[in-house]
């Protein structure tokens, strides 16, 4: 379907701590509205299949803070 996108990303330890990238959750929102939510495998990679072109927020979930990836544009509307 030429109307949606894969949108695939990974989450990667911060410097040379050892952190645990398995497990995070991130959150799909678009219009202010969570519209997926996935979460990190063992090599945290996460993944939204099937989603609809257009422009997204990206909330992820690490165990100090959230951290904030605004107005992610798919490849289609970028």
């Amino acid at each position: 379907d030429q109307s949606t996108e894969y949108l695939i990303g990974q989450i990667l330890p911060n410097g040379e701590a050892q952190s645990v990238t398995a497990g995070v959750t991130v959150q799909l929102w678009r219009e202010e509205q969570e519209w997926m939510c996935a979460q990190t495998d063992d090599r945290g990679l996460f993944s939204f299949r099937r989603i609809p072109s257009g422009v997204y927020d990206l909330k992820i979930q690490v165990a100090e803070c959230e951290i904030n990836l605004v107005r992610v544009s798919t490849a289609r509307t970028a």
